[in-house]
This record gives C-alpha cells, sequence and structure tokens, in this order.
C-alpha cells in the first residue's frame, strides 16, 4: 500500500489496506495500528484533494468527473464490497459532491491557487534567504 501511495495511487492504496484491516486476527496488533495510521494518512490526502481522490485531472470536464465518480464509487461501495470501503466511498462521494457542483469546484480551484500561490512565495523567500545568508558567510 505504501508502494501505491508513493506512484500517487491513493485510492488504490487505500483500498488495499481498507481489505488487509480486519481481514484475518493473528493476534498481532501491531501491523494493524501501522496500517491504520497509513490509512489515515491517505484519507487526509484524499480529502484533501478531491481531484486525485477521483483520479481526474484538474482540467476534466463535468461528464469526465461524473464517469469517474461512478467508477469509484462501484468500486468502494460499502453494499459491493465485504471489506470496510465506506471510510473511502464517503471520501468519493465528498469528493464528487465538491467538483461535481461548478459552483463549489470554482471556488475551491480559487482557494487552491491562492494557497499554492502563497507556498511559491514562501519557497522563493527562504531560497533567497539562504543564498543571502550563504553568501554573506
Amino acid at each position: 500500500a505504501e508502494g501505491l501511495e508513493r506512484r500517487g495511487d491513493l485510492r488504490s492504496a487505500a483500498r488495499c489496506l481498507l481489505m488487509g484491516i480486519g481481514g484475518g486476527d493473528d493476534g498481532d496488533d501491531s501491523e494493524g495500528e501501522n496500517c491504520a495510521g497509513v490509512l489515515n494518512k491517505i484519507l487526509k490526502r484524499l480529502t484533501d484533494d478531491p481531484y486525485g481522490c477521483l483520479d481526474v485531472e484538474r482540467d476534466a470536464d463535468a461528464k469526465a468527473i461524473k464517469k469517474a465518480y461512478r467508477n469509484c464509487a462501484l468500486t468502494c461501495h460499502p453494499d459491493k464490497n465485504a471489506n470496510k470501503t465506506s471510510i473511502l466511498f464517503a471520501a468519493v462521494q465528498s469528493a464528487y459532491a465538491l467538483l461535481g457542483d461548478d459552483a463549489k469546484r470554482r471556488a475551491y480551484d480559487a482557494r487552491s491557487d491562492r494557497r499554492a500561490e502563497q507556498t511559491d512565495r514562501l519557497r522563493r523567500k527562504r531560497a533567497d534567504t539562504t543564498t543571502t545568508t550563504t553568501t554573506t558567510k
């Protein structure tokens, strides 16, 4: 699951972990706790990035978003899976609720753009400070 996460396939990583949690009872809770921690991290990233959650590009049209949502919903719907996929299904629903509504999507994109600009400015400022500090020594 961690390899999938590193590659950016967060949904598959979360699904893999969900299938593993509670699958068997071998008495070793440390692995389950570790999986739960990784799962929480992945779900947080999925919640923070609705485009990644639905596995669509930022410039995807409404039709592509709806198609991706339906595929995701079928894959992780709790009624279709014996595994504990309701958490993942909730993340997918939340992502679609945001991206499926044009006004909400525009507002999210604007916030995301502002956040990216602020982060970029901070990185440049830190790089300038580091360069200045290094050259003055």
